[in-house]
């Protein structure tokens, strides 16, 4: 299969099987999951989709801010895991896969953030999955963070 195949959706195949993804965070309810992202342009990147098949700009807002919010707790909990030497980049992007989708990048050196855009990318093994799972698997503390920003934005909207 090519690295992009339109009538294929990745996302909706990671909501029938989220433990089959590497999970690192799910939250059902909210329908939200972090993941590792298997064609990263750098390591360690992950992604936060939802359920819902639908862009990230056709999303209504408040479902935006639930995403964004999830991402933010992700970014915060990668800078002090894997401690990258730049910010962590968050990109919206998603021209060819229809499920809204968050990417959070660890930026070492400048170029990561253009490694995303126009940088070579590779499928990682499940090997590679499985260990940016271990690393940034959420700690219950964090689950429970996550959970209750969660709640608080819904009682908002």
């Amino acid at each position: 299969m090519a690295l992009y195949d339109a009538t294929f959706d990745p996302f909706q195949e990671a909501w029938k099987n989220p433990a089959a993804q590497f999970p690192i965070f799910v939250d059902e309810e909210y329908g939200l999951m972090v993941i590792p992202d298997a064609l990263p342009a750098v390591d360690h990147q992950v992604l936060v989709i939802c359920r819902e098949q639908t862009p990230y700009q056709e999303l209504p807002a408040s479902r935006q801010l639930q995403m964004m919010t999830l991402a933010n707790i992700t970014a915060e909990y990668m800078d002090k895991v894997l401690k990258p030497k730049r910010k962590i980049g968050y990109a919206v992007w998603g021209n060819q896969i229809k499920t809204a989708h968050i990417h959070l990048l660890p930026r070492n050196v400048p170029d990561d953030g253009i490694k995303f855009f126009v940088g070579e990318k590779s499928r990682q093994t499940q090997q590679q999955l499985k260990e940016t799972q271990k690393l940034l698997n959420f700690p219950i503390a964090l689950q429970r963070k996550a959970k209750k920003q969660l709640e608080e934005l819904a009682s908002k909207f």
